[in-house]
């Protein structure tokens, strides 16, 4: 299990079944004996991994960075009381890779979605990438848009700072660090140079 999320209206929990390629689904039934009752479980492709999800802020469609074979897949989705239905787009899966980059030794990390809708972001490691999509505002569809290095060894979590104005990035590897990208809210784009902070083993971020 790598992932707990909480839909937008607080109904679901989402938990991605990494080893078993799928995607809990548990309804939420607050001040009950059992508040998280039977999951429905969503099947993921085979030999994908999926790591982390993100909802877009319509609430329609939810984004899965797969670990194992580092891509990212749309979901649709919908709820309505205690059930939901989340179902895979076909034809939506894009790699988070370079173009012409082997699977091995790479991994998918962490998705992001802008409070607009506008871009997702995503960090990859091996490679030790940081990629901006821009989303098809009709279909979800994702398109790449920058690519650029995280400025560490393995990137473990990406996260938008509450103004919106940063991208902090927690690389795990080496010495470890902290990368920090200006962000245009516009464009979507992050500076090339970020600045960075030695950070041993970084793996989270949280503004409180």
């Amino acid at each position: 299990m790598h992932c707990v999320t909480i839909s937008p209206a607080n109904g679901f929990v989402l938990v991605c079944n990494l080893g078993e390629d799928a995607i809990e689904v548990f309804p939420i039934a607050p001040g009950t004996e059992k508040p998280l009752g039977t999951p429905m479980r969503v099947t993921a492709r085979a030999g994908s991994g999926p790591r982390h999800v993100a909802f877009h802020p319509n609430r329609r469609w939810v984004y899965c960075v797969h670990e194992l074979d580092s891509t990212i897949d749309l979901y649709d989705w919908s709820a309505k009381g205690q059930k939901a239905a989340m179902t895979l787009r076909a034809g939506s899966t894009i790699s988070t890779l370079a173009m012409g980059a082997a699977h091995t030794g790479n991994s998918g990390c962490e998705v992001v979605v802008s409070d607009d809708g506008r871009f997702v972001y995503t960090c990859t490691r091996g490679e030790n990438s940081i990629s901006v999509y821009r989303v098809d505002a009709k279909t979800g569809l994702l398109t790449e848009q920058q690519r650029l290095s995280c400025g560490g060894l393995v990137p473990r979590y990406i996260a938008l700072d509450p103004s919106r104005r940063w991208l902090v990035c927690c690389n795990q590897g080496g010495a470890g660090n902290v990368t920090v990208f200006a962000h245009d809210t516009v464009t979507g784009r992050l500076s090339e140079t970020p600045k960075t902070f030695e950070a041993d083993t970084a793996m989270f971020v949280l503004w409180v």
